[in-house]
């Protein structure tokens, strides 16, 4: 394997890899200013999940599983599980600085996490057991954040409330807008193709790299929707 065409492939990823380390310094700074605020939580939610997702396509298994329970944290933060105190701040300033030796000791090649990493990610650990499993949907994943400055909506007429469906045991249903549950079906299946090209490229030899670039590229913009 030609170490020039891997390296290729290795660039796009810590360039971009980079941009959203530097997005995620100015969130944590924002949310050190003002702790109260979810904003700047829900965008190192964003850019944590965007790195995990494009680590595990290139197979940067240690950077995807740090990411993964670092997304985990946040979450948790965000869902007021757990209080943003000097603690969990100091441990995210801690992690932003551990993704980025690593990204700098992928590209040197290097695979097997540090240490201190492997201590971090265990101090991780303990955060999000402290703040618990998550109960009903993330509000991270809501479609559009609800502005506090807006005036409450029209109420409608009062009407005899209507009796209450009988309930129905072991029925659990989900309301799901058909346009968003249709392009997450075919965001799915395009993330599958993407991989599929992705593996096949990386197996066809250093002949292929390039086109490599490039479907990684594209699994990108499909994990950034």
């Amino acid at each position: 394997m030609d170490d020039s065409d891997l390296r290729q492939v290795f660039e796009s990823f810590l360039r971009e890899s980079e941009e959203q380390l530097g997005e995620m310094e100015a969130a944590l700074l924002a949310l050190d200013e003002h702790r109260q605020h979810r904003e700047p939580l829900a965008t190192v939610f964003r850019l944590v999940h965007s790195l995990k997702g494009t680590a595990a396509s290139i197979g940067q298994d240690h950077i995807a599983g740090f990411t993964h329970r670092l997304e985990d944290l946040v979450e948790g933060l965000h869902e007021r599980a757990l209080a943003v105190d000097d603690r969990v701040v100091s441990r995210l300033f801690e992690a932003m600085d551990a993704l980025r030796q690593m990204l700098a000791d992928t590209g040197r090649g290097l695979s097997e996490p540090r240490p201190e990493h492997v201590r971090l990610r265990e101090a991780l650990d303990l955060l999000v057991a402290e703040a618990g499993p998550r109960v009903g949907p993330s509000s991270l994943f809501a479609e559009t954040p609800v502005d506090p400055a807006a005036p409450p909506p029209l109420q409608a007429p009062l009407q005899a409330p209507l009796p209450a469906p009988a309930p129905r045991s072991g029925t659990r249903t989900l309301r799901v807008q058909v346009e968003k549950l249709d392009r997450i079906v075919d965001m799915m299946g395009e993330l599958a193709i993407a991989r599929g090209r992705l593996c096949a490229l990386f197996a066809s030899g250093p002949a292929s790299w390039h086109a490599a670039v490039e479907v990684h590229e594209q699994t990108e913009r499909l994990f950034m929707e």
